[in-house]
């Protein structure tokens, strides 16, 4: 599913981070606000996917049920 999409996207964001070597306090605060902020709009997307996709395929459903033969 795309959710292997969304792990390496998170996996990217948390590496080049991480490359950065933030050493002062301005990069401290980044960390802590940015890259949670970042991640959690990643999981708010994944979550958003995920309902569209429930939406879509129920959706589909109820059409091929009011479908005439």
């Amino acid at each position: 599913m795309d959710t292997t999409v969304f792990y390496y996207v998170r996996k990217k964001v948390k590496d080049d981070f991480d490359k950065c070597n933030w050493t002062d306090g301005v990069g401290k605060k980044f960390e802590d606000v940015a890259l949670t902020e970042m991640l959690k709009a990643l999981d708010e997307l994944e979550t958003a996917l995920e309902e569209t996709e429930k939406f879509f395929t129920n959706a589909e459903s109820i059409l091929a049920d009011t479908r005439p033969e």
